[in-house]
């Protein structure tokens, strides 16, 4: 098994994490310019697994949602506030799957894969 710590820009965001055998694994998380936390992402084996959350500037949780295995579960504790994190994540709420760079590879929208996930896929094709 290979571990590396993992980082890259997007869109004026920091994101860092832990790739195992090139695949997102554990949690990542997104900063802004000012290093001011604004989300975090937990990922096994290159599919999101376990909360995803996004943070307002003063540490509030403004979106909670629960991934299993890459499918994303609904539950009773899930906050998506809408207004809130169009404002905090500027340029990137204009497209919400650059968010978190997840993407719908096998045209099945309740499955999210980290980019890990995907860059392995098309090395294989």
């Amino acid at each position: 098994m290979i571990e590396e710590k993992g980082l890259h820009y997007h869109l004026k965001y920091r994101y860092e994490g832990m790739y195992k055998n090139g695949l997102e694994d554990g949690t990542w998380t997104i900063t802004n310019t000012n290093d001011v936390l604004v989300s975090t992402m937990n990922f096994k084996k290159g599919l999101q697994d376990g909360e995803l959350k996004i943070y307002n500037e003063i540490g509030e949780t403004i979106c909670l949602v629960v991934y299993d295995k890459g499918e994303k579960v609904d539950t009773l504790g899930d906050i998506v506030n809408v207004d809130e994190i169009t404002r905090v994540l500027e340029d990137l709420s204009n497209n919400y799957v650059d968010i978190w760079k997840t993407n719908n590879i096998d045209d099945d929208e309740n499955y999210c894969r980290g980019e890990g996930y995907l860059m392995d896929k098309m090395n294989k094709e």
